[in-house]
């Protein structure tokens, strides 16, 4: 009984352009408060969406917790918002009841709720919004979705996640990096995989652990020795 949303309700990528972030900020800043200062409702909308197309979640949030009417009557924008900063929703969400719904939606609420594998699973719809997307959101939501896929034992789909980044002149970052680990191990190339793992857990990044992690159970499983330092 659930209504989907159309595809224009997240239609992220017509929400910002090419111009820099400070310029299009202030100039949506400009109009937050209009006479007797009075919070601009629509002012404000279009200024959380512009936070989300440049991908800050945290200030999208600042602004719709302005008013509480204004937060409520844009929960999912909230929830993209939370993704953004958090990487998932760790609470019940409204993105959960539309799991089965079509098109750019159908990508967030997967996000939102990665240990749920739809019931409908349509990772065709997932990648097509993916790809929509600005190549900066591209590559901080790409290993996301990859790592749902993997999680959901769907390494081609995994790896076609991340050649939405791969093509991209810019080196990956740490993330990304741990995601392609993760896919080689998975589709059987375990040395590649697990020579991956090493380089990113030797770097003091945030993805660090989780590569340490990765690295310790790839070796547990084949059977191999792991090697003094690991432990250590």
């Amino acid at each position: 009984g659930t209504i989907c949303p159309t595809n224009t309700t997240l239609n992220i990528s017509d929400w910002g352009d090419d111009r820099p972030f400070d310029t299009q900020i202030n100039e949506m800043r400009v109009n937050l408060f209009g006479e007797f200062d009075r919070l601009d409702s629509g002012a404000a909308i279009n200024l959380v969406r512009l936070y989300l197309y440049f991908g800050f979640g945290a200030e999208a949030q600042q602004i719709l917790y302005l008013d509480s009417d204004l937060l409520t009557e844009n929960i999912l924008l909230h929830e993209v918002a939370e993704i953004m900063e958090r990487g998932q929703i760790d609470h019940s969400n409204s993105l959960q009841a539309l799991l089965d719904c079509d098109g750019n939606i159908y990508l967030w609420s997967i996000l939102a709720n990665p240990e749920m594998k739809p019931i409908n699973n349509k990772p065709a719809q997932a990648l097509l919004a993916l790809n929509k997307l600005p190549k900066h959101l591209r590559k901080f939501l790409s290993p996301m979705l990859s790592d749902f896929f993997l999680k959901h034992d769907d390494p081609k789909n995994a790896a076609a996640a991340m050649r939405s980044i791969e093509r991209l002149s810019e080196p990956l970052e740490a993330h990304a990096e741990l995601s392609q680990a993760n896919i080689s191990i998975a589709d059987g190339y375990v040395d590649r995989g697990t020579a991956q793992l090493e380089d990113i857990a030797s770097h003091n990044s945030v993805q660090s652990p989780y590569a340490l992690v990765a690295l310790v159970n790839s070796k547990v499983l084949s059977g191999e020795t792991i090697k003094p330092e690991i432990l250590e």
